[in-house]
């Protein structure tokens, strides 16, 4: 079920248009510009990454949710066409950003994976949860791989130091003391969710653009969606008893 913001205030559909557009539009201005900045690859793609999850939580702010997921699943729809249907117009204009497997068509690019991600944890889950697991897709995976690079440690695989998920680790943590408090019961609930990043963040299975927020999200909203299981059951045993 998609979340519903708390106001019931309905907003006319002329300023939703309007700010739809305009983040539309900005979102794709930000793409062009940053193809176009001349800095180092590894450099680039980081911060194309990060800005762009600013970008996507700032949005999430501004429209309703609902609004914002119909335009992620239209996003990652029109990027998929793009790659496959449009290859050499997506490679032309977006190929500062993409490995030299996405680049050939052999995989799909981590843009439509960020997208359908995003998509599907802001879809899912509660507001603050999906905000959390952005960020941590946003800010966590260039962290990473920075220290990974620039850190000397011990590697955990093929592409993942030690340094690079300790500051992973940190950083995730501190995102969410931001989104969800420094409250007792808030900590568990960051504690497993930076873990789980990290971890996903630091395997070689899947991709980690789709990953990151959705099993993030998952993992920290299980224990509700057990206990609301769990209480659900107990009802149907009560009802039971009583009808006999």
């Amino acid at each position: 079920m998609i979340y519903q913001p708390a106001s019931s205030t309905m907003i006319p559909p002329t300023p939703i248009l309007f700010r739809a557009g305009t983040a539309a539009g900005l979102l794709v201005f930000l793409q062009f510009v940053l193809a176009n900045t001349k800095m180092e690859k590894a450099n680039r793609r980081n911060l194309q990454h990060w800005l762009t999850g600013q970008a996507f939580l700032l949005v999430s702010y501004v429209l309703p949710i609902n609004v914002c997921v119909t335009m992620l699943f239209a996003s990652a729809a029109l990027v998929y066409y793009l790659e496959v249907y449009q290859s050499k117009f997506f490679v032309k204009h977006f190929g500062a950003f993409l490995r030299k497997e996405e680049a050939v068509g052999d995989s799909r690019s981590g843009a439509f994976y960020f997208l359908l991600g995003t998509a599907v944890t802001a879809a899912i889950f509660p507001i603050n949860t999906a905000r959390f697991a952005l960020q941590c897709l946003a800010t966590v995976d260039p962290v990473a791989s920075y220290f990974g690079r620039h850190v000397e440690s011990s590697r955990i695989n093929q592409n993942t130091t030690l340094a690079g998920s300790a500051a992973g680790f940190v950083t995730a943590c501190a995102i969410g003391c931001f989104y969800l408090g420094f409250g007792e019961a808030s900590w568990g609930k960051i504690l497993v969710g930076a873990l789980t990043c990290t971890i996903v963040e630091g395997s070689p299975y899947g991709n980690d653009n789709f990953m990151i927020p959705v099993l993030t999200s998952l993992v920290m909203e299980a224990p509700s969606v057990l206990q609301y299981k769990r209480m659900e059951a107990a009802l149907l045993n009560i009802k039971h008893s009583i009808v006999g």
